[in-house]
């Protein structure tokens, strides 16, 4: 109990030897030349390698596990100020920023496009043109002008003309040929293949073993 005590009262007044090595937080090293007493507050007298001392609170200080001292600010805080100057000491104090930033989460979906073919029926009407030829028995006898091809309306009319053996040679129209121009409208079913599109959806996630397709 008794060693319990002495240990609190060495942490709430440590001991300050002439000579210990106190470092700032820029990593540099001063000696310290000794401790004074001012009003309510301990001072130490701190000498850098490069000459001159200064003061600084005994309470800034701590002692770390290799025994030198640590200061959290540097020491040029302290060469500038004089003994009627106020130090003032910068308090620290974390503060939380809370934000948002997109990650890859593994998961989405993917859009397959597949060509498929069905078959359908058309029936167009379609146009489609025959000749009927007549033969017109004539037998008529042809003077003057021999009559030519001819039409009336869709009938194109065709002489055929032979001779005859009289008593006089003459010629006689045997015969006309007629041939009549008819049409007519027919339907003709045939098979043609025609291609659509459609989407394949493949969601994909933490189950990749059964993905979750649609078709769209």
């Amino acid at each position: 109990m008794d060693n319990l005590t002495e240990q609190e009262d060495a942490t709430a007044n440590p001991v300050f030897e002439a000579g210990a090595i106190v470092v700032d937080s820029e990593g540099q090293s001063a000696m310290l030349v000794k401790t004074r007493q001012q009003a309510d507050e301990a001072l130490i007298v701190l000498r850098p390698g490069h000459g001159g001392e200064f003061e600084i609170p005994a309470a800034l200080i701590t002692q770390a596990g290799t025994g030198d001292w640590r200061l959290p600010v540097p020491f040029g805080r302290f060469l500038a100020l004089s003994r009627e100057e106020t130090l003032v000491i910068p308090v620290i104090q974390e503060q939380l920023t809370v934000s948002k930033r997109q990650i890859e989460t593994g998961r989405g979906i993917r859009l397959v496009r597949k060509v498929s073919q069905h078959e359908e029926i058309v029936d167009p009407p379609l146009l489609q043109e025959a000749l009927e030829i007549e033969h017109v028995a004539i037998g008529r006898i042809v003077e003057g002008d021999v009559p030519g091809i001819r039409h009336e309306g869709d009938v194109m009319v065709i002489p055929v003309f032979e001779e005859v053996l009289v008593v006089s040679r003459q010629l006689r129209l045997k015969e006309e040929i007629r041939i009549t121009r008819k049409s007519r409208t027919i339907h003709q079913a045939q098979t043609i293949t025609l291609r659509s599109e459609h989407v394949v959806v493949e969601r994909f996630g933490d189950d990749e073993k059964s993905p979750d397709r649609s078709t769209e």
